[in-house]
């Protein structure tokens, strides 16, 4: 196949979306103790973006944590999950992008994402292919980028060097680097605007 591929990160590349951020940004105690889990629950964050834990037990956490009541803390984030936001003039950008090339979205993500943002937001129109890590098991940066590599075969691309990554991540911009695909690496939403509008270009 002649077409060349553009993966493109979620959180921090297409979306500044949070959990529970309708509640965090109201209650500064909730918005600590938030910080706090994702600081100091370092394992147990990632079993959850690798599929082990699920978004109910995480959240019954949360609420003992917090004293928030379980059921109404679960309402509040599957609507969070359901209301985060991309750029419009980012998804039109990806539209174009898809008729010169394979747009695949590959997200180090949790089970919240694939059962109420991506249905939501309809995302299936504008990639060609969604792979969240909790749908896998590992992450991009886990077994030497095996996610990218395993794709790239899928749609029959033998050249690495057709591929493109938009990333947030520095490890993940790494990894992509030394396996010989091109990266651009994203601080903001300008930066993703940007790159898409120079990727239109080649």
């Amino acid at each position: 196949m002649n077409k060349k591929i553009i993966f493109l990160d979620w959180d921090g590349t297409l979306c500044w979306s949070r959990f529970w951020e309708s509640l965090t940004k109201t209650n500064p105690e909730f918005s600590k103790e938030i910080d706090n889990f994702f600081m100091f629950e370092k394992e147990m964050v990632t079993n959850w973006m690798r599929g082990k834990i699920g978004s109910e037990e995480i959240n019954k956490f949360i609420s003992q944590k917090t004293g928030f009541s379980e059921s109404k803390l679960w309402q509040i984030f599957v609507s969070d999950c359901k209301n985060m936001k991309i750029d419009s003039e980012v998804t039109e950008l990806i539209k174009k992008l898809k008729e010169k090339y394979l747009i695949v979205l590959v997200t180090g993500n949790m089970d919240c994402f694939t059962r109420f943002t991506v249905p939501e937001l309809g995302l299936e129109r504008f990639f060609d292919l969604i792979i969240n890590s909790a749908d896998i098991g590992y992450l991009k940066n886990e077994h030497n980028g095996k996610i990218f590599t395993d794709c790239l075969k899928r749609f029959n691309i033998d050249d690495m060097s057709k591929a493109y990554l938009l990333e947030d991540s520095e490890k993940v911009c790494n990894i992509f680097t030394k396996l010989g695909g091109q990266t651009m690496k994203i601080n903001n939403n300008e930066d993703t605007i940007k790159y898409l509008k120079l990727l239109l270009t080649l």
